[in-house]
């Protein structure tokens, strides 16, 4: 493949420095690029999750994990131009094995078994020949409902068309610590709301959060499953389809 074929004119090529590249695109802070450039440490591993069509979403990101497709495509660009990209596992034989690392050497990884990780990501990675691991949530494969965030603020957006509030749900109630916070709460948006009882599940120890998420998530289910929302996660054959030259899958550990 020439370089004419793995670039677009729509996407701006490198013009600075490496370092000062990925600064600017956020890829990395300047702690990881110092790291990188010196004799020591001179690897990375950059890992994704959600790569998302921001104008086009159906509700509001549960989590700040994730960057525009836009920017996502000029990353992989600059990282194509300016970095030799390593398979994870052919990085980590390197590093086990004390073989000198090129610097500027990067790995790249995507969290959680997204369905767009397979459909929109993977086409884009197979066209800059980049490799990558994808590490998949098993319980969450072939499933139609998003994870417990992103239903959490899915099932905010019904409530929202519906005019009434998180707060009328009992289910809800476990998020509310004392009738001063029940006043504040009922003035947020549903969105502030749904941001509040994710942040305080997420503070709770795992086994109470593994209590009280199968209530609340009888309740959200069998509203989000009539508003045929797009599905979050990935498919087997979508799985299956990867092309095994440049990808491979791993086990995440998200909950």
């Amino acid at each position: 493949m020439s370089d004419k074929d793995e670039t677009d004119d729509s996407i701006p090529q490198p013009t600075s420095t490496w370092e000062d590249a990925l600064l600017r695109l956020g890829i990395l802070d300047k702690k990881a690029v110092s790291q990188m450039t010196s004799p020591e440490e001179r690897w990375r591993i950059v890992r994704y999750q959600r790569i998302l069509d921001i104008e086009h979403l159906n509700y509001p990101p549960a989590s700040k994990s994730f960057i525009s497709v836009k920017a996502f495509v000029q990353h992989l660009h600059y990282l194509k131009h300016r970095c030799q990209v390593l398979a994870l596992s052919s990085l980590v034989e390197k590093v086990l094995s004390g073989e000198k690392i090129e610097p500027l050497t990067v790995a790249i990884t995507f969290d959680g078994g997204y369905v767009e990780q397979f459909t929109q990501v993977a086409p884009l990675l197979e066209r800059l020949e980049l490799p990558a691991t994808f590490f998949v949530l098993p319980k969450y494969l072939n499933t139609d409902l998003p994870r417990w965030p992103e239903a959490i603020m899915a099932f905010a957006t019904l409530v929202t068309l519906k005019k009434t509030t998180l707060s009328a749900y009992p289910e809800f109630a476990f998020a509310l610590k004392n009738t001063d916070e029940l006043a504040r709460f009922s003035k947020w948006t549903q969105f502030e709301m749904a941001e509040h009882v994710i942040n305080h599940l997420l503070k709770l120890r795992l086994e109470h959060r593994e209590k009280l998420l199968p209530n609340l998530l009888r309740t959200i289910g069998a509203e989000l499953s009539q508003a045929k929302l797009p599905r979050t996660f990935a498919r087997h054959e979508e799985l299956a389809s990867l092309n095994p030259k440049l990808f491979s899958i791993g086990i995440a550990g998200m909950t």
